[in-house]
């Protein structure tokens, strides 16, 4: 009975050192549960680590992008302002054409004055031919008054010559 006793006894020490040996595994295994877990959460943790650094690239990019927009934008003003200076490059060439249609003008009106000035002296010209006539004519009636008056002296001469000379001539008129 004894004997009985301890083998019944033996067999529950078995019977406990089991169970703590299963409890043991189970303890392991939890264990390897929670190390999985961690792994698991790690895992997470560097795919969110990945995400935020893809945030930042894409971050990069947009101010990348944005940066080429305001080169772009600087480019755009840079071209206005070329095209700016064009026009007043323009605007200047044609100042200058003004210029040189004003100066065609002056020439012009030098060019007139000078033909007015040309048809005055050609009228100063007549006049001083008119003028020179005049003297002539006034020379030529001076004449014709001298001629006139050596008439004059001719008939006074006549008078005082004897009448049978004036005979002759009236003899001479007569045979005409």
């Amino acid at each position: 009975m004894e004997k009985q006793k301890e083998k019944e006894k033996e067999k529950e020490k078995e019977k406990e050192k089991e169970k703590e040996k299963e409890k043991e595994k189970e303890k392991e295994k939890e264990k390897e549960k929670e190390k999985e877990k961690e792994k698991e959460k790690e895992k997470e943790k560097e795919k969110e680590k990945e995400k935020e650094k893809e945030k930042e690239k894409e971050k990069e990019k947009e101010k990348e992008k944005e940066k080429e927009k305001e080169k772009e934008k600087e480019k755009e003003k840079e071209k206005e302002k070329e095209k700016e200076k064009e026009k007043e490059k323009e605007k200047e060439k044609e100042k200058e054409k003004e210029k040189e249609k004003e100066k065609e003008k002056e020439k012009e009106k030098e060019k007139e004055k000078e033909k007015e000035k040309e048809k005055e002296k050609e009228k100063e010209k007549e006049k001083e031919k008119e003028k020179e006539k005049e003297k002539e004519k006034e020379k030529e009636k001076e004449k014709e008054k001298e001629k006139e008056k050596e008439k004059e002296k001719e008939k006074e001469k006549e008078k005082e010559r004897p009448s049978n000379l004036s005979n002759h001539r009236t003899n001479l008129q007569k045979a005409y």
